[in-house]
């Protein structure tokens, strides 16, 4: 199939302008129809020659090219080698800057789908100056550039701190905490997204995300009716909890009732995450750990160490163990809710994970009953 596109291909080499956008527009189209036939566009060598076009001063033709060179990324992040070895990247970054709409979205659309879960193509894309570009997106009031800005800085800071950095140091924080208070659930799905993720940087990330007033809307987005969101909203919240100077602020907010409510989520990416953020709430301070207490947890959390899900499993013994340490009290309630049983099966657990988490609750406690 490759042979027979060439043809196709080297009409994007003309010098007439107009062949050049229907070729391009061709092409894009025949890379949106199927992964087979994206790849056969790539091995005839498409990548480059679209490339070039990315430079015309046709704004048509630069929309077109970059819509094709879109279209071929999202079936494959992988596909991002051609990219970079064809030097495509930096010309799509500066096109981000460009004062046409379409070219702007077209641009952001492509950086979105190579950063995808690739680390080396996120280096790349930050390397040649796209975080500023797609920072100023955010701030724009067109919907649509924003959520493609969103995507591309997600799938670009998607495990990587030092993208996260440069993500929170090029302003990227306060345009997403503004899309994350609209009223339109996807606006407020991506930011939350994006927050989600920059909580899980360095200690600076996070200093700024509180100080940006990050913590309240995170706290209201837990009572939210999309799973997603929850999910999102309390693996900031349980990131921040993880630094003894965001304990206070978290507490203040109201955090921990909505978080024992998701404990009972029949959704286990859910459950899992609401009970990492009370494990991390109820390090050290009793106050902290009384007010979980008090809100009901402990019984919900038993429950969820009989889960089937190893996730909610470690995360539910890790917050029990936290609740118990140094408190009589709290261990009384954690027997009497009914930990014994599930706890011995989670020691004789073949997975090794499992166990270490269970041996800490039993090593957190002081009670006969577990031997």
């Amino acid at each position: 199939m490759a042979a027979g596109l060439l043809p196709l291909l080297l009409l994007l080499e003309s010098t007439d302008k107009n062949v050049q956008l229907e070729t391009a527009r061709t092409i894009a189209n025949l890379a949106a129809a199927s992964a087979e036939t994206s790849g056969a566009i790539l091995a005839a060598g498409a990548i480059p020659r679209l490339g070039r076009l990315m430079q015309s001063l046709d704004k048509q033709v630069q929309v077109a090219a970059a819509r094709a060179l879109g279209n071929l990324a999202q079936w494959s992040s992988e596909h991002g080698n051609l990219y970079v070895a064809a030097d495509v990247i930096p010309p799509v970054a500066r096109l981000l800057g460009s004062t046409d709409r379409n070219v702007q979205f077209e641009a952001a659309r492509v950086i979105a789908n190579l950063a995808a879960g690739n680390e080396k193509h996120g280096a790349a894309i930050v390397s040649a100056g796209a975080i500023p570009n797609l920072v100023r997106l955010l701030g724009k009031k067109d919907k649509d550039l924003q959520l493609e800005a969103a995507k591309a800085i997600v799938n670009m800071i998607n495990g990587s701190g030092g993208h996260t950095s440069a993500v929170v140091k090029a302003g990227a924080v306060h345009p997403l905490m503004r899309m994350l208070k609209s009223k339109e659930e996807d606006m407020q799905y991506y930011s939350v997204w994006a927050l989600a993720k920059l909580s899980a940087g360095n200690a600076e990330s996070r200093a700024t995300l509180v100080s940006a007033g990050a913590i309240r809307p995170l706290v209201r987005l837990l009572d939210n009716d999309d799973k997603n969101m929850q999910g999102e909203a309390a693996g900031a919240i349980a990131n921040l909890a993880g630094h003894a100077e965001h304990l206070s602020v978290i507490m203040s907010e109201g955090a921990v009732r909505p978080l024992v409510r998701m404990l009972e989520s029949m959704d286990k990416d859910v459950q899992h995450r609401a009970a990492w953020a009370i494990a991390n709430l109820a390090v050290d301070k009793a106050e902290h750990k009384a007010a979980i207490v008090s809100a009901g947890a402990i019984p919900r959390l038993v429950r969820l160490l009989a889960s089937t899900n190893k996730g909610v499993q470690c995360y539910a013994a890790f917050a029990i163990a936290n609740l118990a340490a140094g408190n009589c009290e709290h261990e009384a309630a954690i027997v009497s809710a009914g930990a014994i049983p599930p706890l011995v099966r989670l020691l004789e657990s073949n997975d090794m994970d499992v166990q270490v988490w269970a041996s800490m609750l039993r090593g957190r406690t002081h009670v006969a009953s577990f031997d």
